[in-house]
């Protein structure tokens, strides 16, 4: 996962309801494990944490756009304005 462009971690584990999940939608609240992060240090409470998408599959994704629902096209969006703050080319 990132934050604000720079990788905190490798997602361990996800649970929702003390249950173990292996994807969430919006708007589910989720209880993660990141190794090595600290809530309160590297994170805070309302960040906003994204895939760290390579950028060949940022590239793919985008050919599809088409079957894609409004709110990930603008998570794809916000991805690509924050990879683009040291690489002003990504995903083009």
């Amino acid at each position: 996962l990132t934050k604000e462009g720079q990788q905190l971690a490798i997602l361990k584990s996800m649970q929702k309801e003390k249950e173990q999940v292996s994807k969430a939608k919006k708007g589910d609240q989720l209880a993660i494990s990141l190794p090595g992060v600290m809530v309160g240090r590297q994170i805070k409470e309302g960040d906003t944490l994204y895939t760290a998408m390579p950028e060949e599959d940022f590239r793919k994704i985008k050919r599809l756009v088409k079957y894609l629902s409004p709110d990930e096209i603008q998570v794809l969006k916000d991805i690509a304005a924050l990879m683009r703050k040291d690489n002003p080319v990504w995903g083009v």
